[in-house]
């Protein structure tokens, strides 16, 4: 059977980084993937596939990327045609021998999905998920997505929440993006040991391209910010690098029940928030307008003259 290693983890974590570098060892890239963009200059190996498929299932749930609260459950019957379209698209895209990467920091919305079209499929599931400093992360998608600090901090919360508790008892590694920026090849070699996989090469073998790729200044450092969710995000990234037992997965729970209650408040601060934003520029816009026709105005009036 085929193994399938899926890449998760939030936004700005390095999954692309991760992907890119697994992706050299194994040659095997399958389907048209995104391409490079301003926030990822070397790419972000998502299977355009795949990133479709996690759209369609966040919208049918009237959510967007960027929402802090619990997904919604579906019924059974719709989980099973969700599945059934996911089955399609790796039975697609990932037929061959060797082990398949997908990448999609959204496959932590819907790991369960994915990890069972998979067997469907006759392909054996892993999962990677990548474990950044939440202050780097949240600092760093203020910068491209201009979302504020607190807020992007309880995205972190909901992906990684939803991806701890979904992948228990599964085949997973979850993975310090800092030591991995800063030494790949070890790590790669790690994640293999710890999930019985093999790459096609061994990362040693590919030390040169690997230390090449991998920008060892990621991740970037976090700013100082004011915000009540850190002190939270902080333990669960402790949690998450820390050794799986009862006890731990005890203490998740909790901090996830406890953020779960205050999701819905903090999405609609969000809300309001963005809204505000929204009518600010909109002021700045038509004030801009204005003061445009006025100089037009003026002009003409200097030429009739």
């Amino acid at each position: 059977m085929t193994n399938i290693l899926f890449i998760a983890g939030m936004h700005r974590s390095l999954t692309s980084a991760f992907a890119g570098a697994a992706l050299l060892l194994q040659e095997n890239a399958k389907g048209p993937m995104i391409g490079p963009s301003g926030s990822n200059a070397k790419g972000h190996f998502e299977p355009i596939s795949v990133v479709s498929a996690n759209k369609a299932l966040i919208a049918a749930r009237l959510r967007v990327w960027f929402d802090c609260r619990p997904m919604p459950q579906v019924s059974v019957a719709t989980a099973e045609v969700e599945i059934a379209e996911l089955v399609k698209v790796l039975v697609t895209e990932w037929e061959g021998d060797g082990l398949q990467v997908v990448k999609d920091p959204r496959i932590s919305l819907f790991v369960s999905a994915w990890f069972a079209a998979a067997r469907r499929a006759e392909l054996k599931p892993h999962l990677v998920g990548m474990v950044r400093n939440p202050a780097a992360s949240a600092a760093s998608l203020c910068r491209r997505d201009k979302l504020d600090f607190n807020y992007a901090v309880s995205i972190w919360l909901r992906y990684m929440f939803d991806l701890e508790r979904d992948t228990r008892g599964l085949a997973r590694k979850f993975v310090d993006a800092a030591a991995f920026s800063s030494a790949p090849v070890t790590v790669l070699a790690d994640v293999a040991a710890t999930l019985g996989l093999t790459w096609s090469r061994q990362p040693e073998s590919a030390r040169d391209s690997l230390l090449a790729f991998v920008d060892p200044a990621l991740p970037s450092p976090a700013t100082a910010a004011d915000c009540d969710l850190l002190p939270i995000a902080f333990e669960v990234q402790s949690l998450l690098l820390s050794r799986d037992t009862h006890q731990t997965r005890d203490r998740l729970d909790g901090l996830a029940t406890a953020f779960n209650a205050m999701a819905p408040a903090l999405y609609e601060e969000m809300v309001l928030r963005e809204l505000g934003r929204c009518l600010h520029d909109r002021w700045e816009l038509d004030a801009t307008r204005a003061r445009l026709a006025e100089v037009e105005q003026s002009v003409q009036q200097q030429r009739a003259q």
